[in-house]
């Protein structure tokens, strides 16, 4: 049950939480299901989903805005995100994959689709955290680190991480650099996801990032310096 991917669905529409649910489920999915968007952000809190479908038209807090507060925070901003919405038109599928929507699948719509591009963007999403956290990916481009550490901002001077990170934060550190998410950080390490959450907020000052991709970037960097 623990390696099922989980599968967060934000929708006031009862009868398609339940049918979609019962789908996925049978796909070999872990499926949670919330009403709104309020019950999505206390569900973040807990626990991060390998992929959310959304929902736009939704009562206080809207779909658009759900998926602008996840891009704009670095502990959510890789999450991959279908939306799912009768709001069809053009203008509304290019606000959606403006705000940094994965897909785009307006209803009704075909049950096996929805499969199909879920198990894409599971695909990239993976195989991108495999690419950047590859050793020999490291060790191979030794001379591209310059230009791939300066767009995020991110000098390449040894100096720049000469810094005394606790036995835990090193911990999760590694854990970063592997491509694993919070909630695993905090299985492995045996602590809670709160814990593991503070010391990812330290990691993103001490290494001045914004987001996790950054700091899986310059985590790579910090450990090859530092072997």
């Amino acid at each position: 049950m623990d390696n099922k991917d989980i599968i967060l669905i934000i929708d006031d529409d009862k009868s398609l939480q339940f049918s979609l649910k019962l789908y996925l489920e049978e796909k070999n999915f872990l499926v949670k299901t919330v009403n709104n968007a309020l019950e999505g952000f206390e569900f973040l809190n807990q626990e991060v989903p390998s992929v959310i479908l959304l929902d736009i038209i939704m009562p206080q807090i809207s779909g658009y805005k759900f998926l602008e507060f996840v891009r704009n925070t670095p502990r959510f901003s890789c999450i991959p995100i279908v939306m799912l919405t009768a709001k069809g038109l053009t203008a509304d599928r290019i606000r959606g994959y403006s705000l940094g929507c994965n897909a785009y699948l307006s209803k009704p719509f075909n049950s096996e689709e929805l499969l199909s591009i879920i198990h894409n963007v599971l695909i990239h999403y993976k195989n991108y955290l495999l690419q950047i956290t590859s050793p020999k990916l490291i060790i191979d481009n030794r001379s591209m680190m310059h230009s791939s550490f300066s767009h995020v901002g991110v000098p390449f001077n040894s100096n720049e991480y000469e810094l005394a990170l606790s036995p835990r934060e090193q911990n999760t550190l590694n854990l970063v650099a592997k491509g694993y998410m919070n909630k695993e950080i905090a299985r492995e390490l045996r602590i809670s996801i709160r814990h593991v959450e503070r010391y990812v907020t330290r990691l993103f000052k001490e290494f001045r990032v914004s987001n996790r991709t950054e700091l899986v970037r310059v985590a790579l960097q910090y450990l090859f310096i530092t072997e």
